[in-house]
C-alpha cells in the first residue's frame, strides 16, 4: 500500500476500491485506488476486503456508453482486511465491463453479483467468496 498525498488506509477501515487505469506500475501490474468517503487515500497492488458490495453508477455507465471513454463509475466497497491478495481458495473470478453488463458478474456463469462476504483484488483481477 502506498499512501496518497499523505493519507493512508488502515485495516478495518471502510473503503471504496477501483482499478486505476492511469496509475499502472512500470512493470505493467495493476494498481487499485483506495478511496475513503471523499478522497483517494492510497494505492495498492493487492488487498482483501470483507462485507463487500459491488456498486455501479448507471449514470456513469451511460456516459461511458455515450462517449466511448472510461470513467470511474464502478467500485467495490467493504472493510479492509489486509493488503495481501494471495489466498484465493474458494473464490470465483468477478469482472465488470460496461459495454456488456450493467453490473459486476461472475466470470464462469455470467450471473450478476451484488454482494460477497470477502473479495481479493490483485494483479490477476477481482475474486469473490460467495
Amino acid at each position: 500500500m502506498t499512501p496518497y498525498k499523505g493519507r493512508g488506509a488502515s485495516v478495518g477501515q471502510h473503503v471504496f476500491c477501483y482499478r486505476n487505469l492511469n496509475a499502472q506500475k512500470r512493470d505493467g501490474s495493476v494498481v487499485y485506488s483506495i478511496r475513503g468517503a471523499r478522497f483517494v487515500l492510497a494505492h495498492a497492488g493487492a488487498l482483501r476486503l470483507s462485507g463487500v458490495k459491488f456498486r455501479v453508477s448507471e449514470t456513469g455507465r451511460q456516459q461511458v456508453l455515450r462517449e466511448r471513454r472510461k470513467n470511474v463509475h464502478a467500485v467495490v466497497s467493504g472493510s479492509v482486511e489486509s493488503f495481501d491478495g494471495s489466498d484465493l481458495e474458494d473464490m470465483v473470478a468477478v469482472s465488470y465491463n460496461p459495454y456488456q453488463n450493467s453490473t459486476f458478474v461472475v466470470v464462469e456463469t455470467g450471473e450478476p453479483i451484488l454482494e460477497a462476504s470477502e473479495v481479493v483484488l490483485n494483479s490477476k483481477g477481482a475474486f469473490a467468496k460467495l
